[in-house]
């Protein structure tokens, strides 16, 4: 889908509230060592998302959010998503909680009442602990992408349009050849039945004239015929 923001019937979606990361569960780990994860998280240029088995979001770096224009987790991750594909992501997520991966394309509601294409990869990690299994979500925006493959199919279609009008003007011509090649022909096989009928007609009044012109000649009785009899 080469347009990014078209508009969509679920376009109010994309008014939302700002809502805070809570904090994480599970398991403490050193300060630092969270720390430096989050950081190394938010510095991605994937777009990242830890999303619930209920499709709570719980958390998701600065590409995510510039992605989908969401605040950072509290919402349901399928309430950012177009109507038409929301009841597939939310299946798709709980797929994933129970212990599949896979992927899925569908459409985004994005700010702008418009809609973007993506795609989003996902896998279960258990949180331990008793937390629970949650979908790790890396989601890449088709729109360049979608934008291209129309372009391409808008100049495949341009071609095959092209080749068609030329095909059409050619074999225009081959019919206009052919056409004349037969009148050509009948002309030709009317000019042999001519001949072939007024043929022995002319050779007839050639004789004729032949024999006048014999008459009129002084002491002319006929014309000498081959052989020296007269006619």
């Amino acid at each position: 889908m080469s347009d990014a923001r078209r508009p969509a019937a679920d376009a109010h979606e994309s008014d939302r509230d700002p809502v805070s990361l809570p904090a994480p569960q599970g398991p403490s780990s050193p300060l630092d060592v969270r720390a430096r994860l989050r950081a190394i998280i938010e510095q991605q240029p994937a777009c990242l998302a830890e999303v619930a088995a209920d499709g709570r979001v719980l958390a998701m770096n600065a590409a995510q959010v510039s992605l989908m224009g969401a605040h950072r987790g509290g919402r349901r991750y399928h309430d950012l998503v177009s109507l038409t594909d929301r009841e597939r992501v939310a299946d798709f997520i709980r797929q994933v909680t129970e212990g599949d991966s896979g992927s899925i394309e569908y459409l985004v509601v994005v700010p702008g009442a418009g809609v973007c294409d993506v795609v989003t990869d996902a896998v279960p990690l258990d949180r331990g602990g008793g937390h629970g299994v949650v979908a790790i979500m890396v989601t890449r925006d088709l729109t360049a992408l979608r934008g291209l493959e129309d372009q391409i199919q808008r100049q495949a279609e341009d071609h095959a349009n092209t080749c068609a009008e030329l095909r059409a003007q050619l074999q225009a011509v081959e019919a206009r050849e052919h056409a004349a090649k037969e009148r050509e022909q009948a002309l030709i096989a009317q000019r042999d039945d001519e001949r072939r009928r007024v043929g022995p007609a002319l050779e007839r009044a050639r004789v004729q004239l032949l024999e006048l012109k014999a008459l009129r000649e002084p002491g002319g009785h006929g014309y000498r015929v081959p052989g020296g009899r007269r006619g």
